[in-house]
């Protein structure tokens, strides 16, 4: 008798499984998957604006030929900007008087361009 429910027991497995393949569609009757659809390719414009930032400190080190300058704040801590041709600079002559106020208080209006903050506008305190 235990026999014969054994037999039945894997008659009835190798049935299952047979049935559970054969439910199965081989590789080649498959239709291909088509990839889902993505956003059309945009043309890179220029960044998107983020919220435009201000900060004001001492003005610290000015390189003019990396068009850099460090902004150290109220709270000791330096923070680096760059700067381009169109930056507007006031109290100043220029990005060359730069370099002339380091040690002058400043305010810089600034964005976010990923790790970078790109100065827009910098206010040099007239002593």
């Amino acid at each position: 008798m235990n026999r014969l429910f054994w037999v039945i027991s894997v008659t009835c497995l190798a049935a299952v499984m047979l049935a559970a393949c054969s439910n199965q569609e081989s590789p080649a009757t498959r239709e291909p998957e088509k990839p889902a659809p993505t956003a059309p390719e945009s043309t890179p414009t220029a960044p998107s604006s983020a919220a435009e930032q201000s900060m004001t400190g001492e003005l610290r080190q000015v390189d003019l030929q990396a068009k850099t300058f460090v902004i150290k704040d109220q709270n000791q801590i330096d923070h680096i900007f760059v700067f381009a041709d169109d930056t507007t600079i006031s109290g100043t002559g220029g990005t060359q008087g730069l370099s002339s106020r380091q040690g002058s208080q400043a305010t810089v209006w600034y964005s976010k361009l990923g790790d970078l903050n790109r100065a827009i506008r910098i206010e040099i305190a007239t002593k």
